[in-house]
């Protein structure tokens, strides 16, 4: 129980991208680079470890072409942000593009810090099992790219798109138009019960983030 108390605590600031959601989302955009990867978890060939610092690595790993990442951060706000920023300096300096799985946290500073940089947003729909169906997650998790579009993620994976533009709070505030959903499609097929949690948030929602 202690491992499984841990998984779900935000104290745990690293979360490994469940398999068959980034098999997925790799048939999709082909990614090149883990920049932020365990020996142990990393998703693709190419992958940067702790002891690596993928944040003081230049990710364009491609010969031909703009490399393209895949960025699951740690999730506390001091970890996330770090890594959404050295994204940005990637896409504008060697064209990387990035897409980011990370909790839909829209209080936090780092959320707004990508999804302004972001053209759209992807809110996964149901909370996911992380760490191989080990661990149940207390928050709902989003998906941003950088220089990538999410708004016609595979529909294998439940959810629903949005301009994030029209949301993000630096724009003036005399905006009041709330812009239209797209709403997911109707045939979603629902997936195993392994691969989503229903884990009470309880006290743990708020902290660390």
């Amino acid at each position: 129980m202690k491992g499984h108390k841990q998984l779900m605590s935000s104290r745990s600031d690293e979360w490994a991208t469940p398999g068959w959601l980034f098999d997925i989302l790799n048939g999709y955009f082909h990614f090149d680079l883990d920049p932020c990867a365990s020996a142990e978890n990393h998703k693709c060939e190419i992958y940067y470890t702790k002891e690596d610092d993928g944040l003081a690595q230049p990710w364009n790993t491609r010969t031909n072409g703009s490399t393209v990442a895949f960025v699951n951060p740690p999730y506390t706000h001091r970890q996330a942000l770090p890594w959404i920023k050295k994204a940005i300096a990637e896409n504008k300096e060697r064209g990387v593009r990035s897409l980011f799985l990370l909790p839909a946290r829209t209080e936090t500073k780092w959320f707004w810090e990508l999804a302004s940089n972001a053209s759209d947003v992807f809110f996964i729909g149901k909370r996911l099992k992380f760490n191989d169906g080990k661990g149940g997650a207390t928050f709902p998790s989003v998906l941003m790219g950088i220089g990538l579009s999410v708004a016609k993620i595979p529909r294998e994976i439940p959810g629903i798109a949005m301009d994030i533009k029209s949301f993000n709070p630096k724009q003036e505030k005399k905006k009041k138009e709330i812009p239209a959903a797209t709403p997911a499609l109707p045939d979603i097929q629902e997936r195993e019960s392994a691969y989503w949690s229903d884990a009470d948030p309880g006290d743990l929602r708020d902290k660390g983030y």
